[in-house]
């Protein structure tokens, strides 16, 4: 859940429960102050300032079955009464009771008191506690009771009391519905808070550690936070970050081995040309080479020599070019059957001065159009031929140019009958400066970028290159190339 929408169900949570919570708090306990019962026997009226006289064995509890049944001119009776009366003046309430019209009992603290407008008549206030203000005198709370006489006359008899002490009773309703009401929106306010902050803290400070790792140079770690909201995504978005950072660094460190490996091969494979060309010119110059015949063969084998370290430059700087993506392509649309015919007529007159015998494979029911560069993928092709006539030491050397097509791609492969590659090799022989031999001996020529070099053509043309291969009957490498279209022309 997004943050914003947290904060939002937070601010209504604490708006809304504690209202609900206090609102059923104040009307339960109201319910409790108010609440009265009435029964046969006496007047019930709990949790009010009428409460002392609910509990059937307090002294003051009122039988209201035996005050109806009192005789005021009787001695016992009168002194039941008075006694009453007097239990009940230490709380400042009184009775009155009234028979027809006429008051026969009125409590001593209201007897000064002009309250006889103030009580309903019979049957007006059943189940009812009124407040009934004097005009400017105290004001009483009245619980009214009718009753039946013995001599069946009709009567009520009323519960009076000051209205102070209600007063009172209130204050403290009050002051403990504040109580109750402060005391929940702590605990709900506190529990919501402490939800809503560990939702943020803990991710905050996991971002906290995870960039402290950074700073030390650590990158080996995972942040995982798998929330949906605004950190969430934050921390999603800094796991990437964090991603995208081990793994440039650790790009950058293989591209600085490669800087070393390359500058090495290069040293390399110019050391031994130039050491061949600075032996014949010492040989000329220390008159080692005597004679015409001999001094023009050292300047020829020297300027062999120079030419092999020329090309070499010239491959290093293309696949350099390659390698940043420094060269651009000029696709275009070719009939893949002609063009392979005008590459093997080019290529087959040097392969035949070489003793190698160029073949060319190419069903008659395919014509596949594909999209490449034209001069770059016939650079692939003599790079690829030339590589294979390197590697033929057999007298009757065999290279055979093939085309296949699938579903989306045309299929060029080029087979020979040479020494093979072990399979273990056989995955490096794209790979800049490598060849097969472990010695790295160069007496065969070439820079070693050959095959590099046709890897990166294929894959900026859309297409792939592989190689397969056993060891001691020959090697085959394919390549694709993207068809214009599905299907032959």
């Amino acid at each position: 859940m997004l943050i914003k929408y947290k904060l939002l169900i937070s601010n209504i949570v604490m708006t809304f429960v504690p209202i609900i919570l206090c609102t059923i708090v104040m009307v339960g306990m109201a319910k409790i102050y108010t609440k009265g019962i009435e029964n046969n026997q006496g007047i019930s009226i709990n949790g009010n300032p009428f409460a002392e006289l609910s509990v059937k064995k307090s002294p003051i509890y009122i039988d209201i079955n035996k005050l109806s049944s009192l005789d005021i001119n009787n001695k016992e009776d009168f002194k039941y009464l008075t006694d009453l009366d007097n239990n009940l003046g230490k709380s400042n309430k009184g009775i009155i009771i009234r028979k027809e019209n006429n008051i026969i009992y009125q409590s001593r603290f209201l007897e000064n008191i002009d309250i006889d407008n103030q009580l309903g008549q019979y049957g007006s206030f059943q189940e009812s506690m009124p407040l009934a203000p004097f005009n400017n005198k105290p004001a009483f709370l009245i619980k009214q009771k009718d009753v039946i006489f013995p001599n069946n006359t009709k009567g009520s008899i009323f519960i009076v009391m000051d209205a102070r002490n209600a007063s009172r009773g209130f204050n403290y309703f009050i002051f403990e519905c504040l109580a109750v009401i402060i005391i929940l929106i702590i605990c709900i306010n506190g529990v919501i808070t402490l939800f809503v902050s560990r939702s943020i803290i803990k991710p905050l400070n996991m971002l906290r550690n995870a960039t402290n790792k950074i700073t030390n140079e650590n990158l080996e770690f995972e942040l995982k936070y798998n929330s949906k909201d605004e950190i969430g995504q934050l921390c999603g978005d800094f796991e990437k970050m964090r991603t995208r950072l081990k793994n440039s660094i650790e790009l950058q460190k293989q591209y600085e081995n490669n800087r070393n490996e390359l500058i090495s091969n290069i040293s390399h494979d110019l050391k031994t040309p130039i050491t061949s060309i600075k032996g014949f010119i010492e040989g000329i110059i220390d008159g080692v080479a005597s004679s015409t015949e001999k001094r023009e063969k050292y300047l020829k084998a020297a300027y062999s020599k120079i030419n092999t370290v020329d090309n070499l430059i010239d491959e290093l700087f293309l696949y350099s070019k390659l390698e940043v993506n420094g060269i651009s392509f000029e696709f275009d649309n070719i009939n893949l059957v002609e063009y392979l015919i005008d590459c093997f007529e080019e290529l087959q007159l040097d392969t035949e001065e070489k003793g190698v015998k160029l073949n060319l494979d190419i069903d008659d029911r395919i014509n596949p159009i594909v999209i490449a560069d034209r001069d770059k993928i016939r650079r692939v092709i003599i790079n690829i031929v030339g590589n294979s006539m390197k590697y033929i030491k057999k007298e009757k050397g065999n290279i055979t140019i093939k085309l296949k097509e699938d579903k989306d791609y045309a299929v060029v492969s080029i087979n020979d009958n040479g020494q093979g590659v072990a399979q273990d090799s056989l995955i490096y022989i794209f790979d800049r400066f490598y060849r097969t031999d472990a010695s790295r001996n160069s007496s065969t020529g070439g820079s070693g970028l050959g095959l590099a070099i046709s890897k990166k053509i294929i894959e900026g043309n859309g297409g792939k290159i592989w190689a397969e291969s056993v060891l001691g009957e020959g090697t085959t490498i394919f390549f694709t190339l993207k068809k214009v279209f599905k299907g032959g022309c």
